[in-house]
């Protein structure tokens, strides 16, 4: 079963979205759960 967003493409703004957060992600801003429970000392 194809689900139809298996066959849309992004609009733009969806694409600039996900290529801000892929930035934010990348230098820093933010961090994965392992690493902030690592941080904690869980």
């Amino acid at each position: 079963m194809v689900k139809i967003e298996d066959v849309q493409e992004l609009n733009k703004e969806t694409k600039k979205e996900i290529e801000s957060a892929t930035r934010e992600i990348k230098s820093g801003k933010y961090i994965t759960h392992e690493r902030l429970a690592e941080e904690m000392g869980f």
